[in-house]
């Protein structure tokens, strides 16, 4: 197949797929995203979509990625609870509070149970790696601990995405709430002898 013809000033058609999946997940469940209405959405042919993905699923997964990088993850589980402003001035970056409203998209009502979990196991491998803990030096009742607290972070996650605002993102992240799990997911690497204060 034929590379698509770039137009300077645009996007470039890759990132526009995956621009106008997110627009498109912003407005409708993913169970009923097209590669049609994604396309229209981007105002590009199918053939270009194929010319980049092999499938919508290949599609989704590169969306994910994208915005489940690591320095993503690690403001979320991992920064000290003790300076939030580090954490929403981090988020207030370039590109950041995109990929933070993608994050909340994916936690939210028209994701799926299935993309929940992927963000879920990112934030855990993320707190997992940045730490240099094992998960299998974490005793049970830790993983639980900390299973409990990245469901914090997904259900404040999920809130800001059912109501719709257009609320600063340190507005959720510097909440009392939020403090407390990030010191929760804290005290657990200092129980394995880190700290998430890196």
């Amino acid at each position: 197949m034929a590379r698509p013809k770039y137009e300077a000033n645009s996007l470039h058609a890759r990132e526009a797929l995956i621009h106008a999946f997110w627009e498109c997940l912003e407005q409708e469940a993913l169970k009923d995203i097209s590669v049609l209405g994604i396309c229209r959405r981007a105002h590009l042919n199918r053939n270009t979509f194929y010319y980049h993905f092999e499938t919508m699923e290949d599609m989704i997964d590169a969306a994910v990625s994208e915005t489940l990088s690591f320095d993503v993850a690690m403001m979320l589980a991992i920064r000290p609870a003790t300076n939030p402003l580090d954490l929403v001035s981090a988020f207030e970056g370039e590109g950041m509070k995109e990929r933070f409203d993608h994050v909340v998209l994916l936690a939210g009502k028209n994701s799926t149970v299935a993309l929940q979990e992927k963000l879920k196991d990112s934030l855990r491998a993320v707190w997992y790696e940045v730490l240099g803990v094992r998960e299998s030096d974490v005793s049970q009742e830790e993983k639980l601990e900390l299973e409990f607290c990245l469901g914090g972070i997904m259900a404040l996650l999920a809130m800001k995405s059912r109501t719709g605002d257009e609320i600063a993102v340190g507005d959720y992240l510097g909440t009392p709430f939020f403090k407390r799990v990030l010191a929760h997911i804290d005290s657990i690497a200092c129980k394995q002898g880190r700290s998430g204060g890196l």
